[in-house]
């Protein structure tokens, strides 16, 4: 038998014993949400490698705002990508210090029945049946996730009373699941695309915009072959733009990489990758 049909049926026993007693207490699956959120980034990115895409980036404040709107949801008892006070993704991931485009996934579902695995499985199953969900997962711009898990349970128990079902708006056992993507580097650049053939001794202007402040960009054309630095331009940011003429006096297959670099308020200094393109030259 398929197994969707299995739970279908399942589903309505369920509502059967509703019917039939308030009294009888019913069993939902607690689980450890670290270690479905584990099990989400890695199915996340064996679709986009499956897909030809690069695999996304655990970012630890990413995840804090997915944390942030699962719990929220729960606990007030709403499930959207608006909270109740007016804020959105984008509000949430700038409370964070996080400057960057977002775009969000939610997900619901009862895990009555069903094994951590299989919670993850029919998530994933939904989100990428639908096409805006599954655009944000298979986007080649985004480079970071969030995720985060939240369950409506009583009291961290697997067991509810029937009668006490009705008193949540999302139900006990319910699993919300929130996806938080973003997309780092730079906001825009010139030339774009960037020309992945160049002739010798040719040079080319590049001018860029970040999407946040930065002390200093770093320019460096790399060898592709040897991981060998053969040029490194230190350029300081003026109001997140800058401008750079690059010179490629060398043949061969290079990366031209650009990266950020400042000092947080806490001095702690952070290096940031902001694009890296491929380059061959004749």
């Amino acid at each position: 038998m398929n197994m969707r049909l299995i739970r279908l049926c399942i589903a309505i026993l369920f509502i059967l014993m509703l019917e039939s007693s308030v009294d009888s207490e019913v069993g939902f699956y607690h689980f450890d949400t670290r270690t479905a959120e584990k099990l989400m980034f890695s199915a996340v990115n064996r679709i986009r490698l499956s897909n030809s895409l690069p695999i996304l980036r655990r970012d630890e404040k990413l995840e804090k705002a997915a944390r942030i709107h699962a719990s929220d949801m729960v606990s007030r008892n709403f499930f959207d990508h608006i909270n109740p006070d007016g804020e959105g993704p984008r509000e949430r991931a700038l409370s964070l210090g996080l400057p960057y485009p977002v775009s969000e996934n939610l997900g619901v579902l009862s895990s009555y029945g069903l094994t951590l695995e299989e919670v993850v499985d029919e998530l994933m199953y939904s989100l990428m049946e639908s096409p805006k969900h599954r655009s944000n997962i298979l986007s080649p711009c985004i480079t970071d996730i969030g995720i985060s898990f939240a369950q409506d349970k009583d009291n961290n128990t697997s067991f509810i009373k029937l009668e006490k079902i009705g008193s949540s708006h999302l139900g006990f056992g319910t699993v919300v699941i929130c996806q938080e993507f973003m997309r780092k580097g730079l906001k825009s650049y010139d030339p774009d695309p960037f020309p992945k053939d160049i002739k010798k001794d040719q040079s080319i202007v590049f001018n860029a915009q970040t999407y946040r402040d930065f002390d200093t960009v770093f320019i460096e054309i790399v060898e592709k072959q040897n991981g060998k630095s053969i040029e490194i331009n230190e350029l300081v940011l003026f109001e997140r733009t800058f401008q750079e003429r690059l010179n490629f006096s060398q043949s061969g297959d290079f990366h031209l990489k650009i990266s950020g670099n400042l000092y947080n308020d806490n001095n702690q200094f952070i290096n940031e990758e902001l694009a890296t393109f491929p380059i061959h030259v004749d």
